[in-house]
């Protein structure tokens, strides 16, 4: 991809990092980790674009010179602060109203993580998540809509938002046009990644910025919805660090 400002963007549950039994254990795979390195010296941008909170992102993998944008792109890291996005602040009080309302079984394996801005329930370590995954949508559902939130479905997780229309893709919107990128490769696993995907493959079809969107895919839990909207696939973090190791041989430093 020959062009004078390319971005890297990157989700990282599950595409930078292996998924791990709770989102506090999840590590970069060090791979990726020297791959970003790398493309630090040889890209316009690198940033990380995830469900987690800013603050917590940037802990999982902390660089000077990396962007991040956390809560589906409702909070960023901006000059050593988080930056939360105006329209989702008001419904804060909202959440933490919902959320006291809701608690999981105990010992069931499922939990809560609170984000702030957004919250995700986990079900992850259940005995049998196809019936816990019902069982949520029941409880959560009739919850989210008594106090106004948007609920969303993930990776063996429910998203619960505040009904504000921003998403990842919005977010990769911002970082493109700030960033005056005209070329952009962005990598994702799951269903919230989908956004970006999609509006890059709108600025391709505009013939506005080349773009290329990597779907990380996995045989335990395939995502059809993934496949269709990416354009290549890599198998798990470890096919991601090859490729973005391939992509920093490739390009001459800045």
């Amino acid at each position: 991809m020959a062009v004078p400002r390319l971005g890297i963007i990157s989700d990282f549950d599950g595409t930078l990092s292996e998924f791990a039994d709770s989102a506090q254990e999840a590590l970069i795979v060090e791979d990726n980790a020297q791959a970003l390195d790398l493309l630090a010296q040889r890209v316009a941008l690198v940033a990380l674009v995830s469900g987690r909170a800013a603050a917590d992102l940037r802990e999982c993998f902390e660089r000077p010179w990396l962007m991040y944008y956390g809560n589906h792109g409702l909070d960023r890291w901006n000059n050593g602060e988080v930056q939360i996005v105006p329209a989702a602040q008001e419904w804060g009080q909202a959440l933490t109203q919902m959320l006291a309302e809701f608690t999981p079984p105990p010992n069931s394996g499922i939990y809560v993580e609170n984000k702030g801005v957004t919250a995700t329930v986990h079900y992850r370590l259940v005995d049998d998540p196809a019936t816990a995954r019902i069982r949520l949508l029941e409880q959560l559902q009739p919850l989210c809509v008594r106090y106004g939130l948007v609920l969303s479905e993930g990776r063996y997780i429910w998203e619960i938002k505040p009904p504000v229309s921003l998403s990842k893709g919005t977010a990769v919107e911002t970082l493109v046009n700030q960033n005056r990128l005209n070329g952009v490769i962005f990598l994702g696993d799951d269903v919230t990644d989908l956004s970006a995907m999609a509006y890059l493959r709108a600025l391709r079809r505009d013939k506005r910025v080349q773009t290329l969107s990597v779907g990380v895919v996995y045989p335990d839990h395939e995502l059809p919805t993934l496949r269709d909207t990416c354009d290549i696939t890599a198998h798990g973090p470890h096919d991601v660090a090859r490729l973005l190791h391939w992509i920093a041989e490739e390009l001459a430093p800045l």
